[in-house]
């Protein structure tokens, strides 16, 4: 009784709860059916109750976890920390009757519609001292123009370097807006500021 897979697999065969309700306990599919509905691109109820593509949503943010910005294994088991999930820390803080696209990240660093803080580390190979907190930095930033100094370097060299990787990574964490960043040599040290243009 099953119905066959829209995409080529000779493993199983997907079920609908619509077609057969009598086979699954509360209208859900067994853990191997929804296992096999990520890996194959089937619609999901997504968190906020919307349907959400799991495919779509990695391909549209390039299958990159939009918190740690690493690669996202489609194939990967939903059970995996590095598996895909849809993020809807957006959905959560957004305004009643407004909808916000959904993120792609991992599982280990999905927020669960905000119950975690999202934390947007700063790359390990920078030379920077008392970083800002990248994700609250450009939360502020995206709702209200303005500038916030966001870290300290000793060399013009490490600010440049950070200046250069912070504007990439904004880039993906808040895909519409556009950010600008300068460095102000004072104090024999070089302190870097973040702004919406």
């Amino acid at each position: 009784m099953g119905i066959p897979c829209p995409s080529p697999c000779s493993q199983v065969r997907c079920l609908s709860p619509r077609r057969h309700p009598l086979r699954y306990s509360r209208g859900r599919p067994p853990l191997w059916a929804c296992r096999h509905i990520l890996r194959t691109g089937w619609r999901l109820r997504g968190e906020n109750g919307g349907m959400r593509d799991l495919s779509e949503l990695g391909q549209r943010d390039g299958w990159i976890c939009w918190l740690c910005d690493t690669p996202v294994d489609p194939d990967a088991s939903v059970n995996s920390d590095l598996g895909p999930s849809a993020d809807s820390f957006f959905d959560a803080h957004a305004k009643k009757g407004v909808s916000s696209p959904g993120r792609l990240a991992h599982r280990s660093c999905n927020t669960m519609k905000g119950k975690k803080a999202p934390v947007v580390p700063w790359a390990k190979d920078l030379f920077v001292s008392d970083p800002a907190p990248i994700f609250e930095s450009v939360q502020r930033l995206s709702k209200k123009a303005g500038r916030e100094a966001v870290a300290r370097c000793p060399t013009e060299q490490d600010a440049n370097q950070a200046s250069l990787w912070l504007l990439d990574r904004v880039s993906r964490l808040a895909p519409g807006v556009v950010f600008a960043t300068q460095v102000t040599p004072g104090g024999g040290q070089y302190l870097l500021t973040l702004s919406r243009r």
